[in-house]
């Protein structure tokens, strides 16, 4: 879910706060040319203090990276752990990255291609009363991830997560299991189902998974619940 960025603009200027965005899912993905939530609310990179991403999802390499004023990314160059203890990608993966960012500047309509298969999966996950009646339901209606929650009246619910994936993968459906570090994430949400909208897919194969989800729905949860 997108936070009101522009809100949180105005914090920091009245507060003195600093502001580090993590755009690893928005990047690739928001903005009339993909560069993320600042081009989506038309806001002046110089607002924001740093910007990170990782390279593993729109870009489909390893490693990630951090851009900010030169006085911050300065001091992040002497004193951040993770630059200090970094290596260099190797060069096929360099490639990946470059030949990915090439492919998102040379065709844009891959961006509204995939805004609008992401309203479409909000909108049909939302619509669904199967689903509504088993799990939460979040997410922006233009990212291309939804978190589906298990409501509090299922028991085992790890055990029933892993149900539902595997009898999707059955019907050829992937789906992903949220998984956290134990016991380090102390603030992780409840067993969860991560569905991702790609430029791959059509309305077609998203109504598919939906109706999967919806059946697998009714086989595996509605006689425990």
């Amino acid at each position: 879910q997108f936070r009101n960025v522009p809100e949180l603009i105005e914090l920091r200027k009245k507060y003195k706060l600093r502001i580090f965005i993590d755009e690893s899912i928005s990047f690739g993905v928001l903005g009339k040319t993909g560069r993320g939530v600042t081009e989506h609310y038309g806001i002046d990179k110089g607002e924001v203090d740093l910007v990170m991403a990782s390279l593993e999802h729109s870009l489909a390499s390893i490693g990630g990276f951090c851009v900010g004023s030169t006085f911050i990314v300065d001091h992040q160059r002497l004193s951040g752990l993770g630059y200090c203890f970094s290596a260099s990608l190797p060069p096929l993966l360099v490639m990946a990255a470059i030949e990915a960012l090439k492919c998102i500047d040379d065709h844009p309509e891959l961006l509204d291609k995939l805004k609008q298969l992401c309203q479409v999966m909000h909108n049909r996950l939302n619509a669904s009363a199967v689903i509504a009646e088993h799990f939460t339901v979040s997410g922006d209606p233009d990212s291309p991830i939804h978190l589906l929650a298990l409501k509090p009246h299922h028991t085992n619910k790890q055990s029933l997560i892993n149900d539902v994936v595997e009898s999707c993968l059955q019907e050829r459906k992937a789906v992903s299991r949220v998984a956290y570090l134990e016991p380090g994430d102390i603030s992780r949400p409840t067993a969860s189902l991560r569905i991702t909208t790609s430029v791959f897919l059509s309305e077609e194969s998203i109504g598919d998974l939906v109706d999967t989800l919806e059946s697998v729905c009714r086989t595996r949860l509605s006689v425990i619940s």
